[in-house]
C-alpha cells in the first residue's frame, strides 16, 4: 500500500544522520500520536485542527507508569522523554494520521525504556494515548471532535482508546534500528493488521493476577462482614421501632387522657349536667372533636343553658297569688273599712 505526503525512512538511524551526535543516554521513538477517525470512546480529531496540534506538541512530554511487567494507563505516569518532532501521514484508504518522534530517556529511565525495547520486540508494546486540552467540541453523527486544541502529552498506556492505530512505530537502540522490523511493524499498522496482542498491550501478568485475586478475595470477606452488620442493624433498627411504636402508644394513651379530663372539666364549667351513665360515652364523642368543633360545642351548650334558665325565670314571675273579693268569711268588705277609716279622721280624740 502507497503512503502519501511523506516516504519514511527505513532506519531511524536516517532521522539523525551518522555524523550528527548521537547522546548515549537517549532512545528515538516513532509512534502514531493519532488519526482522523473516532476513537472507541466516541472522541475524535478532524483532520482540519491537525495544524494546531503539531503546532503545540513539540517538547512536550512522553509519559508512562510503569508497573514492572506492564503499564497503566495516565494516572500516575511520568515524563519519561518528549516529543521532537511531529508530521502529517495520509494512508491509502484515506486516514490521516500524526506521527511523532521522541527522545527517550534511556539513563534516567532505564528500566522503563528496557521494558519497551523488550516488548517491542515482541510485538506486545504498549499504546500511545494522546493527552490534550480544547476549548470546545462539536457533536456529529455522535461523535464529539475536539476544537481548540493544545497538545499536552503522548503516553504509553495498557488499552489506548485508539487501540492497535496509535502504536509504537520503532524503537531505536543507541539511535539505530534494524529496518527490516521497522518496515515489519509500519507495514502491520498501515494494513490495520494487530500488532499487539490485545490492542496495547494490555496483559495481566501472574503477580497482577495474584494481586487481583488477593484483592477479590479481600473484598468477599468484607462484603460477608458488611452482611453480618447491615443483619445486626436490621435487627436493632427492628427492636428499636417495636419500643418507639410502644412508646408512642404509651403517648397517645397519656395525651387522650388529658384531653378527656381537660374537655369534661370544660363541659362542667359550662354548667351543663351530664348523666353519669352516659359520662363514658360523652366523654369518647367529646376527645374526637377538633379543638375548633370542640369550642363550638361548648359555646352552643352555654348559650342552650342560658336560654333554659331565662325561660324558666319568667315562668315564675308569672305565677299570681289568689285575690281576695272581700266578701265572705267574716271579712269586712273594703269600702266598709274605708268608712270606719273616714269617721276617725273627724271624731275628736279623748283624754282619758
Amino acid at each position: 500500500m502507497k503512503l502519501k505526503n511523506i516516504e519514511f525512512k527505513s532506519s531511524l538511524a536516517e532521522i539523525m544522520p551518522e555524523d550528527h551526535y548521537h547522546h548515549p543516554g537517549l532512545r528515538i521513538a516513532r509512534f502514531v500520536f493519532c488519526d482522523d477517525k473516532p476513537n472507541q470512546n466516541g472522541v475524535g480529531v478532524e483532520y482540519e485542527d491537525f495544524a494546531e496540534i503539531i503546532k503545540t506538541s513539540i517538547g512536550t512530554p512522553v509519559k508512562m507508569k510503569f508497573l514492572g511487567q506492564t503499564v497503566s494507563g495516565h494516572l500516575g505516569s511520568v515524563p519519561i522523554g518528549h516529543i521532537t518532532n511531529m508530521f502529517e501521514n495520509e494512508l491509502g484508504d484515506g486516514t490521516h494520521q500524526l506521527i511523532a518522534d521522541a527522545s527517550l530517556y534511556a539513563d534516567d529511565y532505564p528500566d522503563e525504556i528496557d521494558y519497551l525495547e523488550q516488548s517491542f520486540a515482541e510485538s506486545k508494546a504498549p499504546g500511545i494515548s494522546f493527552e490534550m486540552s480544547y476549548k470546545n467540541d462539536v457533536l456529529k453523527e455522535g461523535v464529539k471532535w475536539l476544537k481548540g486544541l493544545v497538545t499536552r502529552a503522548a503516553t504509553f498506556v495498557r488499552d489506548p482508546a485508539y487501540g492497535n492505530r496509535t502504536a509504537l512505530l520503532a524503537l531505536a537502540s543507541n539511535n539505530k534500528m534494524d529496518a527490516e522490523t521497522f518496515m515489519k511493524e509500519l507495514t502491520a499498522l498501515i494494513e490495520m493488521k494487530p500488532i499487539t496482542k490485545d490492542e496495547g498491550g494490555n496483559n495481566v501478568t501472574e503477580e497482577e493476577a495474584k494481586k487481583l485475586q488477593d484483592a477479590l478475595v479481600e473484598a468477599k470477606e468484607r462484603i460477608q462482614e458488611l452482611e453480618a452488620e447491615k443483619t445486626t442493624l436490621e435487627t436493632t433498627s427492628a427492636e428499636l421501632s417495636a419500643k418507639l411504636d410502644v412508646a408512642n402508644e404509651s403517648l397517645s394513651t397519656y395525651a387522650e387522657k388529658e384531653l378527656v379530663s381537660k374537655r369534661t372539666q370544660a363541659v362542667m364549667d359550662a354548667g351543663i349536667t351530664v348523666d353519669p351513665a352516659k359520662l363514658e360515652q360523652k366523654q369518647n364523642f367529646w376527645v374526637h372533636l377538633s379543638d375548633e368543633a370542640f369550642a363550638e360545642y361548648v359555646e352552643d351548650l352555654k348559650i342552650a343553658t342560658a336560654a333554659a334558665t331565662k325561660t324558666a325565670t319568667a315562668e315564675r314571675k308569672t305565677v299570681g297569688l289568689p285575690r281576695f273579693s272581700g266578701k265572705g268569711d267574716g271579712v269586712e268588705a273594703t269600702g266598709d273599712i274605708r268608712s270606719r277609716i273616714a269617721s276617725l279622721r273627724n271624731t275628736p280624740l279623748q283624754a282619758e
